[in-house]
């Protein structure tokens, strides 16, 4: 091989070599790479959550500062009131408190032989017929966010309510003729079943005797 054919073969592998240095400073300065300028700034054991915003602590702490207050109740004084009456019990919302001013909803329970009715904003309450004694129930306000109980103590006092009489069935005789009414006792009953005593009086021209359980009935 003649010096000049040597001379163009050396010429040509040092371009090769100066072109394949280039494209690798190009490289390392980041013109073919995949890694960022914010990537290669990051410290190393931190991971890349591309298309994602971070969280906050804030954003944690909302459902915290957020949360409802707890619904507040107080007891309701004793109600006391006479059998065979009807009792109310008013104001239902001054016993109950939600900070978060949400409307209540209020039922009763747990009462046996009181009855209690939520009309409004107050309580209906009454018993059966001559029923007396004490119980116990619970008043309920509920929110949309939760409920809170409050006790009502109920007192019926017992009444002695009047004997009822039924009706007697006229006594027709001649004169100078005596007549009777037996049984008198079944003629009355007591709601209390209490003892009854019995009297005759109101007659001017009659005489009426009462003999044990019999009226003795002459002119």
């Amino acid at each position: 091989m003649d010096k000049y054919c040597l001379n163009k073969k050396r010429t040509a592998f040092a371009g090769i070599g100066m072109a394949v240095l280039a494209v690798l400073i190009f490289s390392c300065q980041g013109g073919f790479g995949d890694q960022t300028k914010a990537d290669q700034n990051r410290p190393s054991g931190f991971a890349t959550h591309s298309g994602a915003s971070a969280t906050s602590d804030a954003d944690f702490d909302t459902s915290v500062n957020n949360a409802s207050a707890p619904l507040r109740a107080k007891n309701f004084k004793p109600v006391i009131a006479d059998e065979d009456s009807t009792v109310y019990v008013k104001k239902l919302s001054a016993h109950f408190m939600d900070p978060d001013g949400n409307s209540l909803r209020y039922s009763v329970k747990g009462f046996s032989q009181v009855h209690a009715a939520v009309k409004g904003n107050r309580i209906n309450i009454w018993a059966e017929p001559n029923w007396f004694g004490t119980e116990t129930g619970k008043v309920k306000a509920c929110a949309i966010d939760g409920c809170a109980s409050a006790s009502l103590r109920v007192t019926f006092n017992p009444v002695n309510d009047a004997p009822i009489a039924l009706a007697i069935y006229p006594v027709v005789t001649n004169e100078d003729l005596s007549a009777e009414i037996s049984n008198v006792s079944s003629y009355f009953t007591d709601p209390e079943n209490d003892p009854l005593t019995f009297s005759v009086e109101g007659f001017s021209w009659i005489s009426a005797v009462l003999s044990g359980n019999t009226i003795l009935i002459s002119a």
